[in-house]
């Protein structure tokens, strides 16, 4: 039961954080409340395996940049089509939140599969599949990226987009393994 309820904490938290919703500039459902429901999840997972204590780990940095963030700190948005015009202040922000970010999903993948081998290795093996995609599409980003921020944002508009909807369509099929795996152990605790 406490493994069920924390992957619903954890879908429902990453659901909220991919959400952007606004009212002029202000945010309806901040990313910090996003991320205290995974840290809560994270906390309960992490008795199962020590990869989500590594989340959690994560998590608890990016809630810290959901605070500096809601509160606008640093200057610019680093989303911006001019990235070019960023401050160095948004692009160091920008690479920790990204990195903690890949890390945090990282362990969370490792954690699953961890978790759900011994009864159902063909989800194990999906996120298997999905935890590499995910790296190695955030490792060619991260690689990227600072040499993005040389270019002008006529011609750096595109990538963005690209890496953008890439970036989407990962969190989608993150967040759907989350919620899989909460299927599973539901289907588990009915039988």
């Amino acid at each position: 039961m406490e493994i069920l309820t924390a992957f619903r904490r954890l879908f429902a938290g990453l659901v909220i954080v991919l959400l952007d919703i606004r009212m002029n500039t202000f945010d309806i459902l901040p990313d910090a409340i996003g991320f205290l429901l995974v840290v809560w999840a994270l906390d309960k997972l992490a008795q199962h395996s020590g990869h989500f204590r590594k989340a959690k780990g994560m998590a608890l940095v990016l809630f810290a940049c959901a605070i500096i963030s809601l509160f606008q700190i640093f200057g610019s948005e680093i989303t911006d089509i001019t990235i070019s015009q960023a401050d160095m202040g948004s692009v160091i922000f920008f690479f920790v939140n990204s990195i903690a970010h890949l890390l945090m999903a990282y362990f969370i993948f490792e954690g699953i599969q961890e978790l759900v081998v011994p009864f159902n290795p063909a989800l194990a093996s999906a996120a298997e599949n999905r935890k590499w995609f995910y790296v190695g599409f955030y490792y060619l980003f991260l690689l990227i990226f600072p040499w993005g921020l040389n270019l002008e944002g006529h011609i750096i508009a595109p990538f963005i987009l690209f890496f953008g909807f890439i970036a989407f369509v990962m969190e989608i099929l993150f967040i759907t393994l989350v919620h899989r795996v909460g299927k599973e152990f539901y289907l588990r605790q009915e039988s």
